[in-house]
């Protein structure tokens, strides 16, 4: 969802169009089908007045409403800047700290000591950058040990 403030830092993506429409949609299966599992004694739930409509409501509408905050947090998780799938090795230095190997173009990615919260959202923003720019080179590696300042190698 986009409104004032960019919630992750990337524009509308066409190709999540399906998820945002059908989330809602799959959060009432989710809260149905608990329900139903309930009603049908499948969970160890001892619950009073089963056939009551507003306990049916009631109930779906919680488990709904959470089912849709995991769904969203799927979902974010899913838009990781660097996925697990990529990441070919992470190297831990005693003098330099972190270092992540990762994708086939971006030989590392320079993480250092501490802040790593505020140097992973400084690192969306950089490949954000350099993906809107139309005839930038491949970084070779992407330095963000001191976080006042970014450092991006360029391929040769």
């Amino acid at each position: 969802a986009r409104g004032k403030n960019d919630q992750y830092g990337f524009p509308w993506q066409p190709h999540k169009f399906y998820w945002r429409i059908l989330t809602p949609f799959l959060s009432g299966i989710v809260a149905l089908s608990t329900y139903l599992l309930i009603q049908a004694d499948f969970f160890p739930l001892e619950v009073k007045n089963k056939e009551s409509a507003k306990l049916a409501f009631s109930l779906c509408f919680i488990l709904g409403y959470f089912s849709d905050l995991v769904l969203s947090r799927l979902a974010a998780w899913a838009e990781s800047v660097i996925p697990n799938k990529l990441i070919r090795k992470i190297m831990v230095d005693r003098e330099i700290g972190i270092t992540i190997y990762a994708f086939n173009k971006i030989k590392e990615i320079k993480l250092g000591y501490e802040n790593y919260t505020d140097k992973y959202d400084l690192l969306k923003k950089v490949l954000l950058y350099i993906k809107n720019l139309n005839n930038f080179q491949d970084p070779v590696s992407i330095d963000l040990n001191n976080f006042n300042r970014v450092v991006v190698n360029l391929a040769r």
